[in-house]
């Protein structure tokens, strides 16, 4: 994965601009971050082993983590230190989507409740893009396509506070219907499909 330059971010390859602080990116020469590595199940022991945390905050991480690894689509996790925080940056793709689901967790974070103190998630649709059926599908519409947004789903939970990943991928197609109206449908991937049901909007 790729970091910005300025804020050190994860961002997305290709994308314009860094989505945490704006910054506008420049892929020439850009080479992938060495700081981020892939970490399989074996592998938790000692990254956990590394950080300057509790061995209650250490068990709290890698039973979360575990957890993580064993979700639909999950092909990486990564891990770095952020200033006073540690980021795990989860991936979950497929041939039409990828998610990049980024955790914080603080060592400092007075909530004991919780394993990690925000989220940040990111979206590529490259593959949906390029797909003949998907194609086909948008030109069917007779509309004008705008953007896909969303994919792997991410909850936060209240109580108990804690983040999860839930095993369901959560795709949303814009259409410009007049120059002043927009409409979005769900996708059904599996079936490549606009759900019945959709929603229109003024813009």
């Amino acid at each position: 994965m790729h970091t910005c330059p300025d804020c050190g971010s994860m961002i997305m390859e290709g994308d314009p601009y860094c989505e945490h602080c704006g910054a506008h990116l420049s892929w020439e020469g850009l080479e992938e971050d060495s700081g981020n590595r892939n970490y399989s199940n074996d592998e938790l022991d000692d990254m956990l082993e590394a950080m300057f945390i509790t061995p209650v905050q250490r068990q709290a991480l890698r039973a979360k983590l575990e957890g993580f690894l064993k979700a639909r689509d999950c092909t990486r996790m990564e891990a770095r230190a952020a200033l006073d925080e540690y980021v795990f940056a989860v991936t979950r793709e497929n041939e039409y989507v990828r998610t990049v689901d980024e955790f914080c967790f603080s060592p400092k974070d007075k909530n004991i409740e919780r394993v990690f103190c925000d989220s940040f998630s990111y979206y590529n649709h490259d593959g949906l893009l390029k797909s003949p059926e998907f194609q086909e599908l948008v030109r069917k519409t007779g509309l004008e396509f705008i953007e896909c947004r969303y994919g792997h789903k991410t909850e936060y939970r209240t109580w108990p506070p804690e983040y999860k990943l839930i095993d369901e991928i959560d795709v949303i197609v814009y259409f410009r219907v007049s120059p002043n109206r927009e409409r979005f449908y769900h996708l059904d991937l599996e079936n490549m499909a606009l759900k019945p049901d959709y929603h229109e909007y003024d813009v």
